[in-house]
């Protein structure tokens, strides 16, 4: 399974609510940081693993502990977001923010479908001349 995640919103229209909602969500539970302050941050280009440590170090984490705890911010963060997210609605979001990358096929031909001689139906009984098969 590929699970992605894009707190600014740019691989699956908006799931970035819910995507930091998990990661806020996340440095509560492991850290106990309730209001993590990303005012002048900037987010696009970079990793979750890159905006928790940034978080948590502008909440006054040190260093030390957010390497120690890295993996269960991780944890904590996949959990809460599969709580958030609803797989069929995300699913079409998905599929609708790739349609435009799908090639496009041409429409099928119904006329020619309709004027083509009708195909022979295959026979329960082997061909003249053809070997017998027995089990």
């Amino acid at each position: 399974m590929l699970l992605l995640f894009d707190i600014d919103g740019t691989l699956l229209l908006r799931a970035a609510d819910a995507h930091r909602d998990a990661i806020y969500e996340a440095l509560r539970v492991v850290h106990g940081v309730t209001e993590p302050d990303r005012r002048g941050m900037e987010v696009a280009g970079r990793t979750d693993a890159d905006i928790s440590r940034s978080l948590l170090v502008h909440a006054g984490v040190s260093a030390d502990q957010i390497d120690a705890r890295a993996d269960d911010v991780r944890v904590a963060a996949c959990a809460a977001y599969g709580r958030s997210f609803t797989w069929a609605a995300s699913a079409a979001q998905f599929a609708s923010a790739l349609s435009p990358l799908r090639p496009q096929q041409p429409a099928p031909d119904h006329e020619a479908a309709r004027s083509a001689e009708p195909r022979s139906r295959p026979s329960a009984q082997p061909a003249e001349g053809a070997p017998q098969l027995s089990l």
